[in-house]
């Protein structure tokens, strides 16, 4: 499969195309993930119909948090066969990928890692493969015990800053949203039906970061952080305006019907630039070589957490207060997350993951510019 890449990356005389196959293919794992937490959008429905095979509660549908195109047209049970593809594909293709050079450097497979490295890049890799020898030799000197995540300032920087970046987007509404979509449109009415607005909001969702990726390259992860929030939260909070009005006043609002769907649109576009790029790119740069693998450890935690509680702030503030409160808290959430941003998020942008280190040991240091080793500069 590698050889067969390369071929193809020749014919089309790109060396950058076989760094965008292998992101492609990795890719696919991101999307059963969100295939797991997304199922249940146009399944809850079909759920808390089926008394008989289910017979679940409103309540109890927020412990489970695919594809809303297949769902709202296809049973539970069908949908989950069509989506098993994925991951199958993912398995098949992914063991085709050469292991990180970084990783087999790690392990001083030296000429394993210098063939990945020039797989990635289709070129003369030895000037940039001796500063990656010497980067991860740095790092891995390093002390990288449990203790040292937290008591070396350089560590407890990164790691407060991915913790705030993870918990504040999945806090923004995102993960909530995507599992109720259908029951949203549906208790706010409107003059399309769930279905139909479902399909628009999650399409979105999958167009929008494509182009998401390109605007936080041009502006840089702090700025993005810094501007996405604060447009989802305007955009939450005018729903949460809406939502109040429609359910505690005799305002007629039928002129208002397109709203909601326009009012998710505009915070996805928003989420899309920001605060569906940011946390995940951002997570593989800020832990050096010595302690990044505990650090995705408390991670992975940390995500699994703030899914849980906001799905779970979704569903209770829905059933006893009304619908308009899980929007007002995740609106406030996205408004905060602007603010901090400035303080608590780093910015990466152009620089090599020897340079992010070096400037989180050292807020005063002079930040050092790459510009023979642009190869491995992040964009």
């Amino acid at each position: 499969m590698t050889v067969q890449i390369n071929i193809v990356a020749r014919i089309f005389n790109n060396k950058d195309l076989t760094q965008i196959l292998a992101i492609i293919i990795a890719g696919l794992a991101p999307i059963t993930t969100g295939i797991l937490y997304a199922w249940s959008s146009p399944s809850i429905l079909q759920i808390q119909k089926d008394n008989v095979t289910y017979h679940i509660t409103d309540e109890e549908t927020s412990y489970f948090p695919i594809l809303p195109p297949l769902g709202s047209y296809l049973s539970v049970r069908k949908t989950a066969i069509v989506c098993s593809a994925l991951p199958i594909l993912f398995v098949l293709l992914f063991i085709q990928m050469p292991e990180s050079p970084y990783y087999l450097i790690q392990k001083q497979k030296l000429d394993k890692a210098q063939k990945s490295l020039r797989w990635l890049r289709e070129e003369d890799v030895n000037e940039e493969f001796q500063k990656m020898q010497a980067d991860v030799a740095r790092q891995i000197s390093e002390s990288g015990t449990w203790k040292d995540l937290f008591i070396i300032g350089s560590n407890r920087r990164a790691l407060l800053a991915g913790v705030f970046l993870r918990f504040s987007q999945l806090l923004g509404g995102i993960s909530a949203f995507a599992t109720n979509t259908q029951p949203i449109f549906q208790k706010a009415g409107g003059d399309f039906n769930p279905q139909l607005c479902s399909i628009i909001f999650l399409g979105l969702c999958f167009v929008l970061n494509f182009f998401g990726s390109a605007v936080v390259a041009k502006l840089g992860r702090k700025k993005s952080y810094i501007y996405s929030p604060l447009g989802c939260g305007l955009s939450l909070l005018t729903l949460s305006i809406y939502f109040i009005l429609d359910e505690h006043t005799t305002i007629d609002l039928s002129k208002f019907g397109m709203l909601p769907l326009v009012g998710m649109i505009i915070y996805m576009i928003f989420f899309s630039f920001g605060m569906g790029v940011v946390p995940t790119l951002m997570l593989s740069e800020l832990f050096s070589a010595s302690i990044k693998g505990k650090a995705l450890c408390i991670m992975n935690m940390v995500f699994g957490t703030a899914l849980f509680v906001s799905n779970f702030i979704f569903k209770l503030m829905d059933s006893y207060i009304g619908l308009y409160a899980p929007f007002l808290v995740f609106a406030i959430s996205c408004l905060l997350t602007s603010v901090l941003s400035i303080y608590v998020v780093p910015e990466t942008k152009g620089k090599t993951l020897e340079e992010i280190q070096q400037s989180l040991k050292s807020k005063s240091k002079p930040e050092i510019k790459s510009e023979k080793f642009n190869k491995i500069d992040l964009p």
